[in-house]
């Protein structure tokens, strides 16, 4: 029976064959079309091939032949072995996806993902940090010393060892790096050691992720709160921001000398439905829901009546509007009453 039946369902030379006949014309031809992966080692031949109809998911063989010499050197006979190679097959299959696929993540991730050495040399980074470093290629940059190439300031380098040296790692630490041009930008950096098998410190690795952008908004609005801040405070009309559930989470200083409550006591803990006479409180309640429900319907003039902390009752004319885009109203308090005591009069 021809030995290659059981393997491939067709006649066949098996690799003793080609060995035995010595033809290069036929090797070639063998070698060349017949295995998934074939050659020439030391005289003999290696070929590996698979075989689906072999198992439930079919197996990978390696074949290894060669000559049988006499005395003098001619070839008197072969000899062939065979391997089933399947799980060696699958694990090289797996790490290429593996790569593949920690490939193609690196690529697409927005993050920068980096690797040092021990030296402290760049040894790896994703092509999101040639972007964000300002370099024309990712091979510009390797091999570079991080600390005096990439960081701006060598201080907060410092710090950034320091912290690796004490932990082993370091989470959403703020720093500046350099860009190619030698201008700033702003990253946060999520870093930890990385070992050998033996638990030896091979290095560092961790991400940057560009808060540049998030930085100026910061400082933006920050620069707009306080204007706000400052034109709350000083416009000698008593202020307040409301919220949803009715707590009054900012007050001015007008607001807090008219309620008689330091300011601690008030804000983010008193609601304004306190702070109103009780007859009025039905109807400003409809208005805060109305305000929120249905924005245009709802009154932004009317008066009410307040009470103070001190249990005073104080004739309001109260201006109040929802902020755009939020939940939350501002309140303007102008005090009447000496205005309707006088008309009372």
């Amino acid at each position: 029976t021809d030995p290659w039946m059981a393997f491939y369902n067709e006649k066949r030379p098996v690799l003793a064959d080609l060995i035995i006949d010595n033809s290069q014309e036929k090797i070639d031809e063998w070698y060349a079309g017949k295995y998934a992966a074939s050659r020439y080692v030391d005289g003999g031949i290696e070929a590996t091939d698979f075989f689906p109809h072999m198992g439930e998911r079919g197996k990978w063989l390696f074949f290894t032949a060669s000559g049988i010499r006499d005395n003098e050197g001619s070839i008197i006979g072969a000899v062939e072995t065979l391997e089933d190679v399947t799980d060696i097959k699958q694990q090289e299959e797996d790490l290429r996806s593996s790569e593949e696929k920690y490939r193609t993540i690196l690529e697409d991730m927005q993050d920068t993902y980096y690797r040092s050495d021990k030296a402290g040399n760049l040894i790896m980074i994703s092509p999101s940090g040639v972007g964000l470093l300002g370099y024309d290629s990712v091979d510009e940059m390797l091999g570079k010393p991080i600390a005096e190439t990439f960081y701006y300031d060598p201080q907060q380098r410092d710090r950034f060892l320091a912290a690796i040296a004490k932990d082993g790692f370091v989470t959403n630490l703020e720093t500046c790096l350099k860009r190619k041009d030698g201008s700033m930008v702003t990253v946060s950096t999520n870093s930890h050691r990385y070992y050998d098998r033996e638990g030896k410190v091979l290095g560092v690795e961790g991400t940057f992720r560009d808060i540049t952008c998030q930085i100026r908004s910061e400082e933006a609005r920050q620069e707009s709160e306080e204007r706000y801040r400052a034109l709350f405070e000083n416009t000698g009309t008593a202020m307040a921001l409301i919220e949803e559930n009715t707590v009054i989470s900012i007050a001015n200083a007008e607001f807090i000398r008219m309620s008689g409550y330091p300011r601690e006591e008030i804000e983010g803990k008193v609601r304004w439905t306190e702070l109103v006479v009780r007859e009025d409180l039905d109807r400003m309640l409809a208005q805060h829901r109305l305000r929120r429900d249905r924005h245009q319907e709802a009154l932004r003039n009317y008066e009410f009546r307040f009470v103070t902390k001190g249990g005073e009752i104080r004739n309001i004319y109260l201006t109040i509007d929802v902020i755009p885009g939020t939940k939350q109203s501002v309140a303007s308090l102008m005090d009447i009453t000496d205005k309707i005591q006088a008309q009372e009069s």
